[in-house]
């Protein structure tokens, strides 16, 4: 008999909970046992509105297609996949929070009712299941026992994030104008998280040496102030730095669907994220999963899924400031490891193909919702 799975989160916005739910969900529909189910949940920010164009019209309607449990009939399993995290009592068989714990630890501002992680997981039979090591660590540290937190990483779907033919790549770069760039590429909502200001420097001074790199910052204009935070970045310049970067940076804010995004993805030559805080960092895998090389700061959560063949580290201090934690990334090291992918053409070929094997082996959301789906009561 087919297991009865109610989620309760966002959907159809571009927060990254509300991808993750929305990818689980289409992986979810194809399980002949299981019984999906879904309830809408408020957005965090009321002003969020939301799109229907991330997915293709056939998963788009898939998505619209699920329905909400009917009354009377009892979940086997709830998810909740929102912010901030609810932990209430309910009568599902078995209760599932999704959370990250960027910061390294979990505070009461991020707990509905504003109470202690600790006293909402006493009061709650709720397994929490994160997706990384690093912010599996953070929940430990705000008091969860171990037992009741579980891993389970996050995915792509190979079929849709993938490297593109040649000849489909070098007609986007000329299409974009990027043929005789090297183009190196980040996302993310460009908050102070997320090591921007560090990445402005590091290319600001690079383009001495290689006057054909170029920045793409692609943000999330309609969720976050991104494009002002962007500005407000570049503290670490000098003014001809800024003037230097400023005539060659590229920034998107609009959404765009995800077969954009795979085909930004292959645009650019390196995707670089020296991120200070994050839950898992998921444009990380999807750059992999494209065939991008990736340099990211060492000591976080991508430590979990990037390799060698693909990805170089960042070397990093762990901090801590206020009570949180985070991940400084060298600023010598990035700019030494991003000249390095510029001269070094068969790291960036060999990442084409490596990245995108190491992904599907392990990381696709078939094996997130088969974890899911296998967790053991005793987590």
């Amino acid at each position: 008999m087919p297991k009865t799975l109610l989620i309760e989160g966002w959907r159809f916005v571009p927060h990254s909970y509300a991808c993750v739910n929305m990818w689980q969900c289409l992986e979810l529909i194809k399980r002949p046992d299981v019984e999906l189910y879904h309830r809408d949940l408020p957005y965090f920010k009321p002003e969020w509105k939301p799109t229907q164009h991330l997915f293709d019209p056939a998963a788009t309607a898939a998505l619209k297609a699920i329905p909400p449990l009917p009354p009377g009939k009892k979940a086997d399993l709830l998810l909740r996949v929102a912010f901030p995290y609810r932990f209430d009592r309910n009568n599902a068989g078995r209760h599932l929070v999704f959370g990250t714990a960027e910061h390294g630890i979990v505070t009461p501002s991020m707990v509905e009712g504003g109470v202690p992680l600790a006293q909402a997981m006493a009061d709650s039979e709720a397994l929490i299941i994160t997706p990384s090591n690093w912010s599996r660590a953070g929940f430990l540290r705000s008091g969860v026992a171990p037992e009741r937190v579980a891993l389970v990483p996050h995915g792509v779907d190979p079929g849709i994030f993938r490297p593109l033919p040649e000849a489909e790549r070098e007609a986007l770069r000329r299409q974009l104008g990027w043929q005789d760039n090297f183009v190196v590429l980040n996302v993310g909502c460009m908050t102070g998280n997320k090591g921007v200001r560090y990445l402005l420097k590091a290319c600001a001074v690079l383009q001495e040496r290689f006057p054909q790199l170029k920045l793409c910052m692609k943000g999330l204009d309609p969720l976050y102030p991104s494009r002002r935070l962007l500005q407000e970045a570049g503290d670490l310049l000098t003014a001809e730095e800024g003037t230097r970067l400023a005539s060659s940076l590229v920034y998107i804010g609009e959404d765009l669907s995800f077969s954009d995004m795979v085909s930004l993805y292959n645009a650019a030559d390196a995707y670089v994220s020296p991120y200070i805080a994050e839950g898992f960092n998921l444009p990380v895998l999807e750059a992999a999963a494209c065939g991008l090389p990736v340099i990211c700061t060492a000591g976080g959560p991508t430590d979990d899924f990037v390799d060698a063949s693909f990805a170089k580290r960042i070397d990093s201090t762990l901090i801590q400031k206020d009570g949180l934690l985070g991940v400084q990334p060298d600023l010598e090291h990035l700019v030494e490891l991003i000249a390095q992918t510029v001269q070094d053409h068969e790291f960036r070929q060999k990442a084409r193909g490596a990245g995108p094997s190491f992904v599907a082996g392990s990381f696709t959301w078939r094996h997130a919702v088969e974890k899911l789906l296998t967790l053991p009561q005793s987590d």
